[in-house]
């Protein structure tokens, strides 16, 4: 993804899993509570510093244990 991609899905009310999200959080509550603890901090790391490969790990965990994108 480019880093434009990453700031429209932050900035979006959409969650990967398609339920309602508010802007600047990652994922909904939902989606956000199916990651580890560590994976959570890590989605607080600067975009430019961690972010991106932290939103790309919880994608691959999140569809590891069968949510769909929308």
């Amino acid at each position: 993804m480019t880093m434009d991609t990453y700031m429209k899905e932050l900035s979006s009310s959409t969650c990967f899993c398609g339920s309602k999200k508010q802007s600047m959080n990652s994922f909904c509550l939902k989606c956000y509570f199916m990651l580890s603890k560590k994976l959570r901090n890590e989605l607080y790391r600067p975009i430019e510093n961690g972010y991106t490969e932290a939103y790309e790990e919880s994608i691959n965990h999140l569809t590891e244990r069968g949510v769909k994108r929308k």
